[in-house]
């Protein structure tokens, strides 16, 4: 059987489980198995991510529905001084609310310069208000995870240019730093979302290939029986079946 939706998976997940240990899914109603499902299907979108985005076109085609491209968002600089802001020199950009893992960021630099973006240093300091001869260029931005971002761009060795861009990421999105040099217009984020939830109800063709689908099975049947190897688990069940039985009396 092809695998395509959360029906087909609960089935398989059944079928597997009754296989390997006797007609043991029993003990599982399907919402159980659902939440496994679920937990299965985050467990290899964080594998792929932060182990197999090297070995091979195949996984790369598994996260392919999940990857996207966000649309330029418009960074405020006007103002700046008085606006309440996370850090004095930089502003948050928020990113899309179904981002679950940020690949990159690329922004539209800008500088003040009579000779365009690649004839040398601009005018400093730029006033975004005032901005005389705009050269612009769309770079790629350095994102930090260090919490020392102000720190590198206060730094001589690190610097901080129009050409490379530092940003810190934060919950809500990524803070632009710069110094008076230049100023960044938009920003556009390349994320990956997170996947639907898994209901083992629907008929409905999950985004996932039937490869990978495959894998999230085996993960939630691995999860399975390390619940029904546990010693304690079938006496809890049958505390469980003997608690029910005596409130329906």
């Amino acid at each position: 059987m092809i695998i395509e939706n959360g029906q087909e998976l609960l089935i398989s997940v059944r079928t597997y489980v009754d296989k390997i240990e006797g007609f043991r899914n029993e003990s599982f109603e399907p919402e159980e198995i659902e939440l496994v499902l679920n937990k299965a299907q985050l467990r290899l979108l964080d594998n792929l991510i932060n182990k197999n985005f090297e070995q091979g076109t195949l996984n790369y085609e598994w996260i392919r529905p999940f990857l996207h491209t966000s649309a330029a968002i418009t960074v405020t600089w006007s103002g700046l001084e008085s606006a309440p802001v996370l850090f004095p020199d930089g502003v948050v950009v928020p990113a899309d609310p179904d981002l679950y893992y940020l690949v990159s960021a690329k922004g539209t630099s800008v500088i003040d310069s009579a000779t365009g973006f690649e004839g040398g240093c601009g005018i400093v300091p730029i006033d975004p208000d005032n901005i005389a001869n705009e050269a612009s260029k769309l770079v790629q931005i350095a994102i930090q995870e260090t919490g020392e971002t102000l720190d590198q761009t206060h730094n001589s060795f690190y610097g901080n240019n129009a050409k490379r861009p530092i940003a810190e990421a934060v919950g809500t999105g990524i803070v632009i730093s710069r110094d008076n040099s230049f100023i960044i217009n938009d920003v556009i984020f390349d994320y990956i979302s997170k996947p639907d939830a898994i209901d083992v109800s629907s008929a409905t063709k999950l985004e996932w290939s039937s490869s990978a689908l495959n894998i999230i099975v085996d993960y939630a049947v691995e999860y399975l029986r390390l619940t029904i190897e546990d010693p304690a688990y079938q006496g809890n069940v049958n505390d469980l079946n003997s608690r029910t039985q005596n409130a329906q009396l």
